[in-house]
């Protein structure tokens, strides 16, 4: 278990030192008691005192058996002194006699003899008893030593063993992470008998493998390899499946047919479960590859169509259909639609760069408190209703045949029309601020309602707009900032800077207006603009200035332009679309303007204050959205330009080389 037989070996020998040393141990103990048993006052007398005298040498390490040992001999001279106390004074035969050669003590044992030792040769054994302590001694101390070493090497041994079998727990620890997503819904009976199915499967495994350190129960496992309840598996668990054996003796188990499928009213996969399936059954790099050649298309401006994706994979050896390269499309989050204008316009560095400065004013002016107020304008069109219907997929003449009538029409062609000018505050539509006006001029479609719109309507609009923001401001104590797009009335300029198509007479007038000294009229216009533009010398905002701004600095009120291309950041534009989905409810083919614009007061005198907060909440995460972008955009920049600089670094390392072989 180990790895190494060594540390086995050692153990084994340790346990056999320790055995030997306990018996030899044990013999010493065993001849001791048996020299204290003596029937001998002088041998006993002469053992206690060498105890005590190692006692008082400092053998404090002694054994539970020496101890005994001790006492034992007390015992044995107290009850030899009393022998001779006794004997002395009594004249029962027992008698001692003394010699000039030789000493000879009689003693009486308490059994049924008596004994007479010579002194000299009870000396002698008792010297060879203190030999024989001295030499337990020793033994008993190297004994000791190597207990201990073998003890110290044991309880290493111990540590790395369980340092070891905690690694090896470790090792063989297997806990099952969570499923990606779980599931939810009913399950059919032979989903139910799949699960079965798993769990019987890993019941076998846990089983199979006992060296495996499993943290987890089987319903646990079962449920992150599924996302299905711990309850839910229980459940399936109890299923009896049906076995099934053929010919040649091959089972199999037989799982029982779904609810659904077997009813009448059998249900088949949405396009959403279709497409899901399609894609996972191509390999994560070909997807990859896919999400490639697709952005290689755009970025090439060339359509991009399943054919043509397939016909690139077949190239390379992959061969998907182009049917179910559309499901893999659609899995992987594509939609095959209008394509949308401007999408690289959002790119551009100088489109960013007015994005980020406007994000970064937003959120400054939410910091201060400041009220945004945003303000747009959009059409309305006599006869404008519903654009979709039920229709019966058959022809007119069968229709009228039936006394049917042919179906709905389509609206007419958006003709005259109103527009609509509004203002959003941070709480609702602003009291007092819509404008509907009606257009006397016919337009086509494909006409653009600002041709409409000029600037002296819209200023005239705006002043009055103003002074409500006015007075909204005096009553919150809250500064206010209006929000506009770029539209060409929305920038009016007061003082504008000459051009080359303006006549030459209004060019002299603006110069002796703006003190442009060094202008004569017999110059031509191209002197005169190039002493205007060495005069103006990029001061263009003292010189040129906006309408709308000196109306909104007048009332104490800021103005913020949106980037071009990103009407998504005015919450405006959401409430267009709501207002035209409820006229086109409202209205009918033959209702006039005045109908439609009385379609539309309804609709703004009914708005809830809820929608727009909840048209803001949307831009406020589309310019988080917008901040991702750029950052995107910005990390892209920065990586081409350490590509570029280093494949010229590699460059000029490539040249000195060849400078230096040269």
């Amino acid at each position: 278990y180990l790895k190494n037989q060594d540390k086995y070996a050692a153990i084994v020998w340790y346990y056999d030192v320790v055995e030997d040393a306990e018996k030899t141990m044990t013999s010493l103990f065993e001849k001791v008691k048996v020299l204290t048993s003596l029937d001998n006052l002088s041998c006993a007398f002469s053992l206690t005192s060498h105890l005590n005298k190692a006692e008082m040498a400092g053998q404090s390490k002694r054994t539970r058996m020496r101890r005994r040992i001790a006492a034992i001999s007390r015992q044995l001279l107290a009850k030899r002194l009393k022998g001779l106390v006794d004997s002395a004074f009594q004249t029962d035969g027992r008698q001692m006699t003394n010699s000039k050669t030789q000493t000879v003590i009689e003693m009486k044992n308490v059994g049924t003899y008596t004994e007479f030792v010579p002194v000299e040769e009870m000396e002698r054994e008792i010297r060879e008893l203190r030999t024989v302590i001295g030499f337990r001694d020793q033994q008993i101390e190297q004994y000791q030593t190597v207990i201990n070493e073998l003890m110290e090497k044991n309880r290493s041994l111990m540590e790395k063993t369980s340092t070891l079998q905690k690694k090896l727990l470790e090792r063989n620890r297997l806990t099952v992470q969570k499923s990606a997503l779980p599931i939810t819904g009913k399950l059919c009976k032979k989903s139910q008998a799949v699960v079965s199915t798993v769990t019987e499967h890993v019941e076998k495994m846990v089983a199979d493998n006992p060296q495996i350190y499993w943290t987890q129960p089987v319903n646990l496992i079962v449920k992150r390899l599924t996302g299905i309840s711990e309850k839910t598996v229980k459940k399936c668990r109890l299923l009896d499946l049906q076995l099934k054996v053929d010919g040649a003796g091959r089972a199999w188990r037989r799982l029982p047919r779904c609810r659904q499928a077997a009813g009448p009213l059998s249900t088949r996969l949405s396009k959403r479960e279709r497409n899901l399936r399609a894609m996972r059954t191509v390999k994560p790099c070909v997807l990859r590859r896919i999400n490639t050649i697709v952005d290689g298309f755009h970025r090439s401006q060339k359509p991009a169509t399943a054919k043509k994706i397939s016909d690139v994979l077949k190239k390379e050896r992959v061969f998907i259909r182009s049917r179910k390269m559309n499901s893999v499309l659609h899995g992987l989050g594509y939609r095959f639609r209008r394509v949308r204008g401007r999408t690289v316009n959002t790119e551009k560095p100088y489109i960013v760069a007015r994005r980020k400065n406007f994000l970064k004013r937003v959120e400054q002016l939410r910091k201060n408190r400041h009220m945004l107020y945003y303000i747009d304008e959009t059409w309305l069109w006599k006869g404008m209703s519903h654009t979709y219907d039920w229709e019966l997929a058959i022809e007119p003449a069968e229709m009228a045949k039936q006394g049917l009538s042919l179906g709905p029409s389509a609206p007419p062609g958006r003709g005259q029309r109103a527009i609509v000018t509004h203002c959003l505050g941070p709480e609702g539509m602003l009291d007092g601020a819509l404008d509907i006006f009606i257009s006397n001029k016919s337009r086509s479609s494909d006409q653009d309602y600002h041709r409409d719109m000029n600037s002296a309507k819209f200023e005239r609009w705006f002043e009055e707009l103003c002074k409500n923001i006015e007075n909204e401001s005096v009553r919150r104590g809250r500064p206010a900032t209006v929000v506009m797009d770029n539209a060409s009335y929305h920038r009016r300029l007061t003082n504008r800077l000459p051009r080359q198509s303006d006549p030459k007479a209004q060019i002299l007038d603006w110069s002796v207006q703006n003190n442009i000294h060094g202008v004569q009229t017999n110059m031509t216009k191209a002197q005169i603009l190039h002493l205007i533009s060495n005069a103006v010398n990029g001061r263009r905002h003292l010189f040129e200035k906006m309408r709308t701004t000196e109306i909104a600095e007048n009332h104490g009120i800021g103005i913020l332009f949106l980037p071009p291309f990103h009407c998504r950041l005015n919450p405006i534009e959401m409430v267009w679309g709501i207002m035209k989905e409820y006229v086109r409810k409202q209205a009918n083919m033959s209702d006039n303007l005045e109908t439609i614009k009385r379609y539309c007061e309804e609709f703004f005198a009914g708005i809830q204050p809820h929608v727009i907060i909840g048209c803001i909440a949307h831009v406020i995460e589309v310019e988080a959205e917008y901040q991702r972008l750029d950052q995107a955009i910005a990390t892209r920049r920065r990586r081409r330009i350490q590509l570029a600089h280093q494949n010229e670094h590699d460059h000029v390392e490539v040249t000195d080389d060849i400078e230096t072989e040269e």
